[in-house]
């Protein structure tokens, strides 16, 4: 994993843990996560790097993904796998 890809990660995971258990849907993920980069003096993430961060926090059970029964649309929360790996970035 390079630089890009562990900031990336560090501002998704980072998000997730400040939402206290909550839950909440990608483009509030993504939009969050170019503002952290952007703050940080980098570029924002394209939706493609956005998604393979979701893809591979998935992969790694450190979110977790439960559908919206309403809408169908697919909510994130962090998993205490998560907030380990957080700390470790």
């Amino acid at each position: 994993m390079n630089e890009r890809e562990l900031s990336i990660l560090k501002a998704l995971l980072t998000f997730l843990d400040g939402l206290q258990g909550g839950q909440v849907v990608e483009p509030i993920m993504h939009a969050s996560v170019q503002t952290s980069l952007r703050n940080q003096g980098e570029m924002a993430p394209s939706l493609a790097e956005f998604n393979r961060a979701v893809l591979d926090c998935d992969r790694r059970g450190w979110i977790i993904g439960v559908p919206s029964r309403v809408t169908k649309q697919m909510k994130w929360s962090l998993s205490d796998e998560g907030r380990a790996a957080l700390v470790e970035l």
